[in-house]
């Protein structure tokens, strides 16, 4: 292609017939030619780039600078028509290479400059004091693998969309060696292509609490680092109660490094591991033998080959050539290989990817925690997914509406309800929220459902008596009827929202048994749609202030 436009820009010139024009318009390139050349030296220089090693004894940057002025003028004194055109061409050039953005990489004095540029905001931006107005939302993402919980990720990029931070970090448990290198290349490849603006740090740590721990310590540079902790809710937290020891002291642990927690619940679960293939390296006694140049076999090549490895109905994994995987990357569906599953794993893994949605988000602000699930709902409805949605507030009844409502006082209790529900009104408005509704919950005492309790006791009898007991449930019982509570009122109001962003109970960590604390959990959030459990860390996120 290349041989073929250079092959028509020299017709053009033999077809225009004219000399001084033809000579006018070569000066003109020629000297264009050796500006960018002056210029790109000049560049060069004042990024500091160690690479940048000049042998010109004489050579000074502005030196070089001066000429590419100088070639501008003469430009200009030779024709400035001329000038102008050339101007235009080279301009279209350099737009269609930065938005074609080839693979190619030369290694240009603008890369160097990107660098310090990002070096020196940086180091401006942690010298800057924080204030309330400019909070965003800065996620770490305890992933794992990034192509395994797809949905996660997605959820992720949604809040920071490309305007803040977003880290996935991914805990190796297995004690076998690992290419951490060539991992993390994979994945931010991955991560590339499926237009996730994010970063992807992989540690090997045979305990994921201290590996996770470390990942709170040690993410973002400065203050471009994570204010936010965002999980998956272990829906299976009674099956390993160790690693549900270990996934709530994670969440202390973010508290006490001053990050937010949220966690992200969904009905179909955000572990796709098992219908997703994984790229691995096979070893070179099971790479199957090519033929040579004679004829024969040759079985002593020691490269390891890239191979996919598919596990289907818990047959032993086949290896398949790369060039038969779908175009999902490193996330390969089963469904690829004729795997016929129970649902529709695609819609699943496909969650929050670029699916209009009408309907409600429901707000449930259960607690003053520096008002997070307001910021992040008005977040949400920001972004095009969740534009045409309408924002509903939640929100629980005061201690005196409580005791109106044990009484036979109905227009007292009614009254008290259209104060406090016009006074949340007023607090959103001073916060410049626009919501559609507000609504205040009363009756929160009055015990729940028979059947809802008994299928919370029947839930906790399979752990150990060491971990909780009835004596346990009797001490916890407000706390749970509580939520047991909430779990009918978010049914009856809630179960056709669109999302659902609920405050986290925060402050009765380490407080309540960790076994009551997660089933009361997981039966508040249980068969509803997506479900954001926010933790704000009173940190104020929200402002009256323009």
């Amino acid at each position: 292609r290349g041989y073929l436009f250079v092959f028509c820009l020299a017709l053009i010139c033999i077809l225009i017939g004219d000399l001084n024009v033809v000579s006018s318009l070569l000066s003109n390139f020629f000297v264009a030619s050796y500006a960018l050349i002056n210029f790109s030296s000049f560049h060069a220089s004042i990024t500091k780039s160690p690479g940048w090693r000049p042998s010109f004894k004489y050579f000074n940057p502005w030196l070089s600078l001066f000429g590419t002025f100088l070639c501008l003028s003469v430009m200009f004194l030779m024709d400035w028509k001329t000038a102008i055109l050339t101007f235009v061409i080279i301009c279209i050039l350099y737009m269609w290479i930065h938005y074609r953005k080839p693979e190619a990489n030369w290694g240009s004095s603008t890369q160097a400059a990107v660098f310090v540029n990002a070096l020196k905001s940086v180091q401006t931006l942690t010298d800057t004091p924080e204030h309330v107005k400019n909070f965003r939302p800065k996620l770490l993402v305890l992933s794992g693998n990034p192509t395994h919980r797809i949905p996660l990720i997605d959820f992720g990029n949604l809040i920071t969309k490309k305007l803040s931070l977003l880290v996935c970090s991914h805990v190796v448990t297995e004690n076998k060696p690992k290419n951490i290198g060539k991992l993390k290349e994979d994945v931010q490849g991955w991560m590339k292509k499926q237009k996730v603006s994010g970063f992807y740090n992989v540690l090997q740590n045979s305990n994921f609490e201290e590996g996770a721990s470390a990942c709170l310590a040690l993410s973002g540079l400065g203050r471009l680092a994570p204010n936010m902790l965002l999980l998956g809710f272990r829906t299976e937290w009674d099956k390993s109660f160790s690693k549900t020891m270990q996934y709530i002291n994670i969440w202390k642990k973010a508290y006490d490094h001053k990050l937010s927690v949220i966690i992200l619940r969904v009905r179909s679960g955000l572990d796709f591991s098992s219908y997703i293939v994984d790229e691995e390296l096979i070893e070179p006694e099971d790479v199957e033998p090519t033929a040579n140049e004679s004829g024969g076999t040759n079985t002593s090549n020691p490269v390891l080959t890239r191979k996919i490895s598919v596990e289907q109905s818990g047959k032993k994994k086949v290896s398949v050539d790369r060039a038969q995987v779908s175009k999902l990357g490193l996330a390969i569906n089963m469904l690829v290989f004729g795997g016929n599953q129970p649902r529709d794993i695609v819609a699943d893994i496909k969650e929050f990817q670029d699916k209009r949605r009408r309907g409600n988000i429901d707000i449930w602000w259960l607690y003053d925690d520096g008002g997070m699930p307001v910021l992040l709902s008005h977040i949400l409805h920001s972004r095009q997914q969740f534009a045409e949605c309408k924002m509903r507030v939640f929100t629980l009844g005061s201690e005196k509406l409580e005791r109106q409502a044990n009484m036979f006082s109905v227009f007292t209790r009614n009254i008290e309800t259209n104060m406090e529900t016009k006074h949340m009104k007023d607090v959103l408005t001073n916060f410049r929220i626009s919501t559609s509704d507000v609504s205040v919950i009363s009756n929160m005492k009055v015990m729940a459902k028979t059947e809802l309790w008994n299928e919370f006791r029947a839930s906790l009898k399979n752990l150990p008596k060491e971990v909780v007991n009835e004596n346990d449930i009797e001490k916890e019982q407000e706390f749970i009827n509580k939520h047991l509570r909430l779990s009918e009122e978010m049914q009856k109001h809630s179960s056709d929202a669109q999302m659902i962003m609920l405050t986290l109970p925060q402050q009765y960590i380490g407080k309540t048994n960790p076994a009551i604390y997660m089933a009361s959990l997981d039966f508040m959030t249980r068969n509803l749609p997506p479900t954001l459990l926010i933790g704000g860390n009173n940190v104020s996120v929200l402002t009256s202030l323009t």
